[in-house]
């Protein structure tokens, strides 16, 4: 059984901020239709990343999702052509983005980025919702700071 990763919260929260591209940049891409029904384009996988002097293994989650609505109906054969796009590498879409970090609502640490970004599709504009997650492993059990040990529960209160 592999030993859970250790690490400090603040660790990650006061990193700054990651170029997506460069970080999850050979990340595969499939075309595929979320669980909405929506085409998009979507990927997984693994990266280390330098926070303050440690080095934390992070699971990417990339989602990018067409926009369906009043204002970008998509048609059929569009629908049809961004599944039958070839899987990208996540750096043609997240280039030059940047993920700030963030303590997530499950209290696991990480960056995160959401946008929309424009992609030509055979010759047509699409819409699209843009998502990444960084999220460091196991972070939500970790300690909140590195200096003390303590939690933030632990912490006294400041004055």
């Amino acid at each position: 059984m592999r030993e859970k990763q250790k690490g400090y919260k603040s660790d990650v929260l006061g990193a700054k901020a990651v170029n997506l591209g460069k970080v999850v940049g050979a990340t595969i891409l499939e075309a595929r239709t979320s669980h909405n029904g929506k085409p998009g384009f979507f990927g997984t996988g693994t990266v280390m990343l330098k926070c303050c002097d440690a080095s934390y293994k992070f699971q990417v989650g990339i989602n990018v999702t067409a926009i369906d609505n009043e204002r970008h109906p998509l048609d059929e054969t569009t629908r049809q052509a961004i599944l039958a796009c070839q899987p990208m590498l996540a750096e043609t879409i997240l280039k030059g983005k940047i993920a700030e970090p963030r303590e997530f609502s499950t209290g696991s640490v990480g960056y995160h980025y959401g946008d929309k970004v424009t992609l030509e599709i055979d010759g047509t504009p699409v819409v699209f919702q843009v998502g990444a997650l960084l999220t460091a492993h196991g972070s939500k059990d970790w300690d909140a700071d590195r200096q003390t040990g303590k939690t933030e529960e632990e912490q006294p209160a400041a004055e």
